[in-house]
């Protein structure tokens, strides 16, 4: 889902400037101040309501545009346990919605390939790191792996130990990310682990 916070401001500040009696000068900043201070605890309820929506549809990213100060309270609003904001490089207000989706997968992908890149990198650096089949098989049955990793795959000879390693690391609690089959984080088996200890 994608929400621009620009329009949200321009129509707030046109309504409030509309019912507004022309003032001198220090009663009229002091207006712009209220007003600001309006809107952005309204941009910081809608970040609440926009929790509960992600909860409710299983989100845990939304990408979004505007200025960093009504971002920032947006994600005052959202929380810190709440989705992360991906904030999107291209406006999304103004476009049609075909183009705002086109935008909103751009982001997502790059998000997902950049924490890829990250993930790889763990791997290589971690001492506690495997990409050892047999090493991680052993480490998920003695519930020592943090993070595992799987290459996805096409081939249905690798589905039935990829979904043994699957179930065994979403019943100790380890996370997992599926990277693309073109990845070589996993190493040659298509399986590779962060392990607790």
């Amino acid at each position: 889902m994608s929400w621009g916070l620009g329009q949200l401001e321009r129509s707030d500040r046109q309504r409030w400037r509309e019912s507004a009696v022309p003032q001198p000068f220090p009663e009229r900043d002091r207006f712009e101040t209220g007003v600001g201070s309006r809107v952005l605890a309204r941009i910081r309820q809608v970040g609440r309501d926009l929790r509960h929506e992600a909860e409710a549809r299983g989100w845990n990213v939304v990408v979004v545009d505007g200025e960093p100060r009504f971002i920032h309270a947006l994600q005052s609003g959202v929380g810190a346990d709440g989705p992360s904001l991906l904030v999107s490089t291209r406006p999304l207000d103004g476009v049609s919605r075909s183009e705002a989706a086109d935008r909103v997968r751009v982001a997502l992908r790059e998000r997902r390939e950049g924490d890829q890149r990250q993930l790889i990198e763990q791997l290589d650096a971690s001492t506690t790191a495997t990409r050892d089949a047999a090493v991680v098989g052993r480490a998920l049955a003695e519930g020592r792996v943090e993070h595992l990793v799987l290459r996805t795959t096409t081939e249905p000879d690798d589905f039935p130990s990829s979904e043994v390693f699957l179930r065994r690391a979403l019943a100790t609690g380890a996370k997992v990310t599926v990277v693309e089959a073109a990845s070589a984080a996993p190493g040659p088996d298509g399986v590779a682990a962060l392990l607790r200890w």
